[in-house]
């Protein structure tokens, strides 16, 4: 795509929206380029790309309801749902103690409170790089200095208990990828591959038309109607994305 900021193309990653977001995305764009069309003395080119458009996204709505459910989809889901509860009981009951007066609790609230600090997990992130946070978090709950806090907080279960949803996230996911290696390259994922490189290049050529003829007021106003499209889109993101990102801060 070209410079988004020279032609004022407002940023999205289309390819994070999932295959219903990205089909309405492409439908509503279709929408209006054939009212463009419709309206406005628009160069071939226009009329030449709508069409190659709706023909794939015909295509496109005929995988998607042809497709086969996943086996292990909802599992890796719910799998990430119990470890981001684990990891999110285990720090809310760390910062339960900040206050607590002892000398004690107060040393190893400290401690606790240092390793979640060093060792942030966003449950945001990639299904993968927040294993490898999980990870280096476990690790560091696992030296002497953080075992006796644990102990003595009372928070060794809570951390049993990530362990253990950790685990049971890294068995769903491995099968998951299993899963996915099995198919081939979908007809679906072709399509979309096809559909994105068709509406960049309609995004793109539209962009730089309205930069470059600003008295062509029907170009200016189909640019804008388009960023209007984007904007709406890029408030739209994956499952995983969409969950209220916390840290593991106290």
């Amino acid at each position: 795509m070209v410079t988004l900021n020279t032609y004022n193309i407002k940023p999205l990653t289309a390819t994070a929206l999932d295959n219903a977001s990205f089909y309405q995305l492409i439908a509503d764009t279709l929408d209006s380029l054939e009212r463009f069309i419709s309206e406005e003395s628009a160069e071939v080119i226009y009329q030449t790309k709508a069409d190659e458009l709706k023909k794939l996204l015909a295509g496109y709505d005929g995988t998607k309801k042809t497709q086969t459910k996943s086996q292990t989809a909802g599992t890796l889901e719910q799998a990430d749902e119990e470890r981001d509860d684990a990891l999110t009981t285990l720090t809310n009951f760390v910062k339960a103690y900040a206050k607590v007066k002892d000398a004690e609790s107060q040393a190893a609230y400290s401690t606790l409170a240092t390793i979640l600090k060093d060792h942030k997990v966003t449950t945001t992130s990639s299904y993968e790089k927040e294993s490898a946070a999980i990870a280096s978090l476990l690790k560091a709950f696992s030296s002497e200095k953080a075992q006796e806090a644990l102990e003595t907080l009372n928070l060794t279960p809570h951390v049993t208990t990530l362990q253990s949803a950790q685990k049971a996230f890294d068995k769903a996911y491995k099968a998951r990828i299993a899963e996915q290696k099995a198919k081939p390259v979908s007809q679906t994922r072709e399509l979309r591959r096809q559909l994105l490189e068709l509406y960049n290049f309609i995004i793109d050529f539209t962009a730089i038309n309205a930069y470059a003829y600003p008295e062509k007021a029907e170009l200016v106003d189909l640019h804008k109607e388009l960023n209007t499209i984007r904007s709406r889109y890029k408030k739209r993101k994956s499952t995983k994305t969409n969950e209220v990102a916390h840290e593991t801060t106290v």
